[in-house]
C-alpha cells in the first residue's frame, strides 16, 4: 500500500496547473490529466509538456505523442532486452565495446574504485595513491570523473584546468576549486556513503564547439538523438534536441535545471527552448544566463552527427531503442553515452505533433506493438502493468 501511496502523491506532485484566459479552465485540467491517466496512463507532466492545456488543443490530439508509460511498457521490453542493458548503462563497459569498434568516444585513462581499480595502461587505480600517481606521471590538463552506473549527472566532477605546483589544484568552469586531498576525500566519501557509486570512470574532457561554446560555456551543452532499429534493422532517427546547462552548473540535465530544445532532423536548426523552474515552464529563444540567442542556430557537423548516431545504433542490435548523448567538438561529435532504459522521450517531443507518425506506427506494428489510432477506454490490465513499473523507477529514483 505504501508503494501505492507514493505513485499517487509523485502523480499529484506533477500537476501543474495554468492559469490565464488562453487556457483550459483549472477544473477541465483536472478532469483531463485523470481521464488520460486512466485511459492511457499519461504523466501529468506529460500533459503539460504536449501543451494539451491550451485551450485550441483537444485531449485527443495526446495520440500523436509516446508517452512515457508506452515507451517503458510496451518499446522497452520489445526492443531493449534487459540482460543487455548494462551495454549502455555502464559508462565504463559503454566506452571500451564502442571505441574498439571504432565510433569515437571520450578518451578514458581508466576506473577509480577501491576494490578493482584500473588504469588503460594495465596500472592500477584502487587507493589515493594509485590516483596521485597516475596524476603525477600523466599530468592530465583536464578530467571528467563520473560514476559508472548512476543518471541524472548524480555525483559528477568536470575539471577544465588541473594545476601542478607545490600541490595539485583541480579547477571547474565555472569557478570551484578543490586541492588534491579535497577532490580524493570526496571520492572516497561517495564511494562509502552513496550505495550506487561503485566507482569513477576516469576521462579526459571533451571540448565543445564554439558555436556551443557561445551558448553556455560551464557544460558541454550535448544532444540527445533518439534511434530505433526497424524489425529489419534498418536504423532511423525518431528524435533530436539540445540540453544546455544553466546557472553555473557543470552538467545540462534538466533535473539540474538545465534547458532543453528541440533540433529540426534535416536543417539541424535548433527551434525554441523550454526551461522548468520550480516546476514552472517557460518557452525561451534566448539563453537566460549568457543572453545568446540559440533560436535558428545551425549545430555544427550536422550530417556527421546523425550518421554517426545510425552507425552507432547498428552496432548495439540488442538496444533497438537508443538515446544517444553526443557532444559537437571543433573536429567532429563524439558519443558521451547511449541511453535505452533512462531514455525521456517526452522531451523529445516538445513541438505540435509528437512520434506517432504513421511510419513509427508501422514499424511498431512489424514488432508487434500496436498504439491506438484514437484514444482508447479504460483498460484495467495496461494500468497494472503501467503501476509495476512505476514503483520499480521509484524505487531504483
Amino acid at each position: 500500500m505504501s508503494s501505492l501511496s507514493t505513485v499517487i502523491r509523485r502523480t499529484i506532485k506533477n500537476f501543474r496547473l495554468k492559469r490565464g484566459k488562453e487556457y483550459k479552465s483549472v477544473i477541465k485540467q483536472i478532469w483531463e490529466n485523470l481521464v488520460l491517466i486512466l485511459r492511457i496512463q499519461l504523466e501529468p507532466h506529460e500533459y503539460y509538456l504536449f501543451r494539451l492545456y491550451e485551450k485550441n488543443v483537444k485531449k485527443d490530439h495526446v495520440i500523436t505523442y509516446l508517452n512515457s508509460a508506452q515507451f517503458s511498457r510496451d518499446i522497452n521490453p520489445v526492443l531493449n532486452p534487459p540482460q543487455w542493458h548494462h551495454m549502455l548503462n555502464d559508462k565504463l563497459i559503454f566506452n571500451h565495446y564502442f571505441r574498439n569498434l571504432g565510433i569515437p568516444v571520450a578518451h578514458q585513462y581508466g576506473f577509480y574504485s577501491e576494490d578493482f581499480g584500473f588504469l588503460n595502461n594495465g596500472g592500477n587505480l584502487s587507493s589515493r595513491k594509485d590516483f596521485l600517481d597516475f596524476l603525477l606521471m600523466e599530468k592530465p590538463e583536464n578530467l571528467v570523473l563520473k560514476p559508472h552506473d548512476t543518471f541524472g549527472g548524480l555525483g559528477i566532477f568536470i575539471f577544465n584546468n588541473i594545476q601542478y605546483d607545490n600541490d595539485i589544484v583541480f579547477r571547474s568552469s565555472n569557478g570551484t576549486t578543490l586541492t588534491y586531498s579535497e577532490l580524493s576525500a570526496k571520492l572516497d566519501s561517495m564511494l562509502k556513503e552513496i550505495r550506487k557509486i561503485k566507482g569513477f570512470v576516469v576521462e579526459a574532457v571533451i571540448g565543445q564547439h564554439p558555436v556551443l561554446q557561445k551558448i553556455y560555456p560551464h557544460s558541454v551543452n550535448t544532444l540527445r538523438i533518439l534511434t530505433y532499429l526497424t524489425k529489419d534493422g534498418r536504423p532511423k532517427i525518431l528524435g533530436t534536441r539540445i540540453r544546455m546547462g544553466r546557472n553555473g552548473n557543470l552538467v545540462d540535465n534538466i533535473s539540474q535545471g538545465g534547458i532543453h530544445a528541440t533540433i529540426d532532423i534535416e536543417t539541424g536548426r535548433i527551434t525554441g527552448g523550454l526551461s522548468i523552474i520550480s516546476r514552472e515552464q517557460s518557452y525561451i529563444t534566448d539563453h537566460p544566463d549568457t543572453g545568446a540567442r540559440f533560436k535558428g542556430i545551425e549545430i555544427p557537423h550536422w550530417p556527421l552527427i546523425l550518421d554517426l548516431c545510425r552507425k552507432a545504433a547498428k552496432v548495439i542490435p540488442l538496444q533497438r531503442f537508443v538515446g544517444w548523448d553526443i557532444a559537437v567538438g571543433e573536429s567532429g561529435p563524439v558519443i558521451i553515452e547511449g541511453n535505452s532504459t533512462g531514455v525521456e522521450v517526452a522531451y523529445d517531443q516538445l513541438g505540435d505533433r509528437g512520434f506517432m507518425t504513421e511510419e513509427f506506427r508501422n514499424d511498431m506494428l512489424a514488432y508487434g506493438i500496436r498504439f491506438p489510432d484514437r484514444l482508447p477506454g479504460i483498460n484495467p490490465v495496461k494500468i497494472y502493468q503501467s503501476y509495476k513499473i512505476s514503483r520499480r523507477l521509484n524505487k531504483v529514483g
